[in-house]
C-alpha cells in the first residue's frame, strides 16, 4: 500500500482503529531528501506525506480536498490576472508548536523563485506568480497569477517552509539566500504533518513518531519505514 494512502487512512479515522502502536512499511527506494521543495521523486514524496502537509490534498478517491487550507477558494480575474486568497486552518502548526502562517508560504515561494537555488522544484509555478501578499494577521495570503491558471488549487502548487527557523539561517548579511539544499532541514525537516522524524539510519530505516501538534491526531504512535534492497536484476 502506498505510504500516502496509509497516512490518509490514519488521519480520517476508521470504525476499528488499529490495535498496534506501530505501522511498518517497506520501500526499495530510500528518499534522498525529506523536504518537498528539494525532490520530485515519487518515492520520496510518499514518505514525505508523513510529515509535510499541503494546502490541499487528494482524498482516497483522488478528489482535491482542503488540507492546510480552510477551504478551496474561488478565483477571480482582475485586469487579466488570476487572483486567489487562501486561508490557513487555525490549528495548523509546525512540530515545535509554532503556527503555520502566510509567511511560510511566501518564504517558500521566494526560495522557489531564487535562480541560485539548485535542485529546487516548483519553479514553473513560482515564475507564473506575480505576487503573494499576507493578511495582517498572517492567517491568509493572496496570490496574483500573471495569467489564468486552471490548476491553481492542485497539490504542490504552494509549499510552505518554516520561515521562523529558515529565514535567519538562509538569509546572509546582504539579504541573499544561502542554498536550501545545504541546510540541515533538507534531511531532518520540521514537520507540519501527522508524524515527525525521530530517527534515520541510512540504508536501514526511518522512524516517524506522532506529531502531537497535528490535528486530527494520528491513530498510531509510530510509522517505521524500512529500506529493503531491490531484488530486481
Amino acid at each position: 500500500m502506498r505510504v500516502l494512502l496509509v497516512v490518509a487512512a490514519l488521519l480520517v479515522g476508521c470504525p476499528k482503529p488499529p490495535s498496534a502502536s506501530r505501522i511498518t512499511i517497506a520501500t526499495t527506494v530510500e528518499p534522498d531528501v525529506l523536504l518537498p521543495l528539494l525532490s520530485d521523486s515519487g518515492s520520496a514524496h510518499e514518505v514525505m506525506a508523513l510529515l509535510a502537509r499541503d494546502l490541499v490534498q487528494n482524498d482516497p478517491s483522488w478528489q482535491v480536498v482542503p488540507d492546510l487550507a480552510e477551504r478551496i477558494p474561488a478565483a477571480e480575474m482582475i485586469d487579466g490576472k488570476l487572483v486567489v486568497t487562501w486561508t490557513i486552518r487555525t490549528d495548523a502548526a509546525w512540530e515545535d508548536g509554532v503556527p503555520v502562517t502566510a509567511a511560510d508560504f511566501i518564504f517558500g515561494w521566494r526560495v522557489q523563485s531564487d535562480a541560485t537555488q539548485e535542485i529546487v522544484v516548483g519553479r514553473d509555478d513560482a515564475a507564473r506568480i506575480d505576487s503573494m501578499v499576507a493578511s495582517p494577521d498572517q492567517r491568509s495570503f493572496t496570490v496574483t497569477w500573471r495569467e489564468p491558471n486552471p490548476f491553481y488549487a492542485q497539490p504542490r502548487v504552494h509549499r510552505p517552509l518554516p520561515a521562523h527557523v529558515l529565514a535567519k539561517r538562509l538569509l546572509d548579511e546582504t539579504g541573499r539566500l544561502r542554498p536550501l539544499k545545504n541546510d540541515p532541514l533538507a534531511r531532518a525537516p520540521l514537520s507540519n504533518g501527522p508524524f515527525r522524524l525521530r530517527e534515520h539510519v541510512p540504508g536501514q530505516h526511518l522512524l516517524f513518531v506522532r506529531n502531537e501538534h497535528y490535528q486530527p491526531r494520528a491513530l498510531v504512535d509510530e510509522v517505521l519505514v524500512k529500506i529493503v534492497p531491490s531484488t530486481a536484476t
